[in-house]
């Protein structure tokens, strides 16, 4: 989760709860700082992302292409298990997304594409990965 900017923001705007996963201490104290005079629903948690208990209301997972893809594999299968332990909608949205993750994603059977939105316009580069790709499970 970094230095949890993203869990706050959608917190903030929408009233969700929200949990962010980070490993590196001083991303981890930074999301605390961030979050210290907020009154929202968000919770830090500092452990490796695929030690993470995923909770049996989960239900939207955000990614921006954090980690390696073996770690990636790691996490897709929690939240799989997750899923399987406990049916429910879910949604998995990737900011940035490798190939390596689109193609991964592709071949889970469990795992459907769903829509993908552009994002080229945020900023000068050319690249296929400026995107958000959401997939249903």
């Amino acid at each position: 989760s970094g230095m949890g900017r993203a869990c706050l923001y959608l917190a903030e705007k929408t009233g969700c709860r929200c949990t962010g996963i980070e490993c590196i201490d001083e991303f981890y104290q930074a999301s605390l700082k961030n979050l210290s005079d907020k009154d929202l629903k968000v919770e830090f948690v500092k452990c490796s992302v695929e030690d993470y208990a995923l909770p049996d209301d989960s239900n939207v997972m955000y990614f921006f292409n954090p980690f390696s893809e073996e770690i990636f594999e790691k996490v897709m299968k929690n939240i799989i298990d997750s899923y399987h332990k406990n049916p429910r909608d879910m949604k998995l949205l990737f900011y940035y997304p490798s190939d390596e993750y689109v193609a991964f994603l592709m071949r889970v059977d469990e795992i459907t594409f769903f829509d993908e939105i552009d994002c080229t316009d945020l900023f000068n580069e050319e690249t296929t990965r400026n995107r958000i790709m959401i997939f249903l499970l």
